[in-house]
């Protein structure tokens, strides 16, 4: 587990571990537009920069404020008291963005269609039942088994036999037949399981540093949390 950021005294300069805490990242790919899903992953990577341009703000302000000589001590933390709220509403304002991306998320997932309709429905109604036939008769580790292998070599007969069980006789539990429907889609259609799985990286990169910059703001602004400010990125 990494160590925390350690923050210096208010009267002491930015440290270089704190210059490092949040380097700028690398310029968002181009390219991103072309793949064609609605600028998700570019907007995620620009409010993760955004969380860089905040922290390095109240690290600029912090080295201004304790060299101005104008000021007292007093006047000093009441500066950074100032810089530390400000920069709380703009992680506010990020936090509030993360419904968006999940359902940025949502949307792209639902564009993967793991099933196509058959050729010969009749055909395919009177195969998915002999498959769910002999799978009755196996217990659930060896159901599981198969299960896994279907997904991962898209058989689509036991996969449509086992999303047809009727709801009175489920052959796999729902948490199984969620993921490996959703892998199943991804292989079917990799371009976009591709964008699904980058979009998904890129949300959770945002959220875990989002929830580290809100603990290193105040710790660098020197000042305390509040109960309203601390709701901020917890539900990241």
């Amino acid at each position: 587990m990494p160590e925390p950021l350690k923050i210096g005294t208010l009267t002491e300069p930015p440290s270089a571990e704190e210059a490092a805490f949040l380097a700028p990242l690398e310029p968002p790919d181009p390219e991103l537009e072309r793949l064609g899903f609605d600028h998700a992953r570019y907007e995620v990577r620009a409010s993760r920069e955004r969380l860089r341009r905040i922290f390095r703000h109240v690290q600029t302000e912090r080295a201004r404020v304790f060299q101005d000589k104008r000021l007292t001590t007093e006047g000093h933390h009441q500066a950074m008291r100032e810089v530390g709220a400000r920069a709380l509403q703009d992680l506010a304002g990020i936090d509030r963005t993360l419904p968006r991306w999940d359902a940025a998320l949502e949307a792209l997932a639902a564009k993967l269609q793991p099933l196509q309709p058959p050729a010969d429905p009749a055909a395919a109604e009177l195969r998915s039942r002999e498959i769910r036939a002999a799978l009755r008769e196996l217990p659930e580790h060896e159901r599981l088994g198969i299960w896994e292998r279907a997904v991962e070599e898209l058989e689509e007969p036991v996969v449509r036999a086992v999303l047809g069980a009727p709801g009175f006789f489920k052959l796999l539990p729902a948490e199984f037949v969620e993921s490996g429907l959703q892998r199943f889609a991804e292989l079917r259609d990799p371009e976009r399981g591709w964008e699904l799985a980058a979009l998904r990286s890129d949300l959770e990169l945002l959220q875990r540093e989002l929830r580290a910059t809100r603990r290193a703001v105040p710790q660098a602004a020197g000042i305390e949390l509040g109960a309203e400010s601390a709701a901020v990125g917890e539900s990241a």
